[in-house]
């Protein structure tokens, strides 16, 4: 009985040693289910309409009279009550962009906000989600 126990402790601390490690916030290619569609934001400022299009390949983002995103290759990963998205802009390219989006369902249509994160030259998340786009 002792061996077998000294045996298990022996097995125990050495299994670490040699296992692969694991992320648990790994990329997976696509997007997530919860996620997609086709959301509209209407500004009362403005005469445009934004559309944020979640497909389960790409995410476009146009309207509002800004400069629009189309991010092709897309993946992402679970963070907190959200997704990051990244893909590579196809319009503008510059690397891997950047969304996390975070959804909510309000009067009985889902909707989604997102910031825009991380590209090249500039290092850090936007402040602030930028408004709900309802389904």
């Amino acid at each position: 009985m002792k061996k077998a126990l000294l045996a298990a402790a022996a097995v125990a601390v050495t299994l670490p040693l040699f296992s692969s490690p694991t992320s648990a916030a790994s990329w997976h290619k696509g997007t997530p289910r919860a996620i997609r569609g086709t959301y509209k934001q209407h500004n009362a400022h403005s005469p445009f309409t934004s559309v944020f299009k979640i497909t389960s390949t790409k995410a476009l983002l146009f309207g509002g009279g800004g400069d629009p995103d189309d991010l092709k290759d897309v993946h992402y990963k679970k963070s907190g009550h959200g997704y990051i998205i990244r893909g590579l802009n196809m319009i503008y390219p510059s690397g891997w962009n950047y969304k996390k989006v975070i959804y909510r369902y309000h009067r009985g249509k889902k909707q989604v906000a997102f910031k825009t994160g991380p590209i090249k030259g500039w290092n850090h998340w936007s402040k602030n989600y930028n408004g709900w786009y309802t389904n």
